[in-house]
Order: C-alpha cells, then sequence, then structure tokens
C-alpha cells in the first residue's frame, strides 16, 4: 500500500495536534527558588513560662524574630517590637530583601524572643519547615507555622 505526500502530511499534523493536545499547558512550573517576604506572629505568650512579665521590671514583651537553620544558624531577624500587649497582636516584618532559598532541602525554624539588652528571653520557635515540602503541598504563598506557644504565617513567592 502506498501513501501519497498529501496524505502523510494531513496524518502528521493530526498526530501533531493530538500530541499537543494532551500537553497540560496549565501544569505546574518547576520552581527552583522561593522568596520569603513576609513574617507575621498571631499568637504569642505575655508571659514567662513561671507565670511573670517577660521584663525584669515587669511590662509587655519586646518581640523580635530570628530565623535559623537546622544547625542553629541565624539566617535573618527582625527588629523588636516595644512593650506589646494583646492587642498589638499580630506582628508583622517584611524581610528587606527577601530572603531567598534554593536548596529546598534545607530545614529551617522561627524563634520569637523578648529583646532584652542583657540577654534575650526566647519566648517559643515554630517548627521545622523545608521548601521540599511545601513544594508538596502544591507551592503555598502563605505557610502557617505553630508550635504550643507560638502562631505564625510566612509569606512565600515562588520563582522559577
Amino acid at each position: 500500500m502506498r501513501f501519497s505526500t498529501r496524505r502523510t502530511v494531513a496524518i502528521a499534523a493530526v498526530s501533531a495536534m493530538l500530541v499537543l493536545a494532551g500537553c497540560d499547558s496549565n501544569s505546574d512550573p518547576e520552581y527552583s527558588r522561593a522568596y520569603l517576604t513576609r513574617l507575621s506572629i498571631t499568637v504569642a505568650p505575655l508571659q514567662n513560662p513561671q507565670g511573670q512579665a517577660w521584663d525584669p521590671l515587669g511590662g509587655n514583651p519586646d518581640p523580635m524574630f530570628i530565623l535559623y537553620d537546622a544547625n542553629n544558624v541565624e539566617l535573618a531577624r527582625g527588629t523588636a517590637y516595644q512593650d506589646v500587649s494583646q492587642s498589638g497582636y499580630p506582628l508583622g516584618w517584611a524581610f528587606t530583601p527577601a530572603y531567598e532559598i534554593t536548596d529546598f532541602n534545607r530545614s529551617y525554624y522561627i524563634a520569637l524572643w523578648d529583646a532584652d539588652v542583657d540577654a534575650p528571653d526566647l519566648m517559643g520557635k515554630t517548627g521545622t519547615f523545608r521548601m521540599a515540602d511545601l513544594k508538596k503541598e502544591g507551592y503555598p504563598t502563605h505557610k502557617g507555622l505553630h508550635t504550643g506557644s507560638i502562631l505564625a504565617e510566612l509569606d512565600i513567592e515562588w520563582a522559577e
């Protein structure tokens, strides 16, 4: 059986259209970078574990955050708010510039400190998070982080 050139071209064109139609042009891109852009703390303890004020002379805490990796290396820090009461929450910090993450397998956590001049007090910390896990969740742009005493939300931008 012999095919004409015109018939062969037509079959090839239809085949190409079927292949292209099967491609999902709306599929998620494979992001290789994540940018932490903002951190919000919505809940934090107003008293230390002994039920006393965080500051030695009384008063409300002066919260600040530090972003750490799993080896406790400090990666980013937010300036302290002063004398924050319950009505002062949520607190928010912009990462300026945005904190870039390219190693999606590296683990991170956020610690909230009462910023004292002599020795800051740890108010609490979030559980660890990895961009590889967030990738599996579909590249969320907001991620809630929490532990017993801290409730935080992280804003994330993804890039190829």
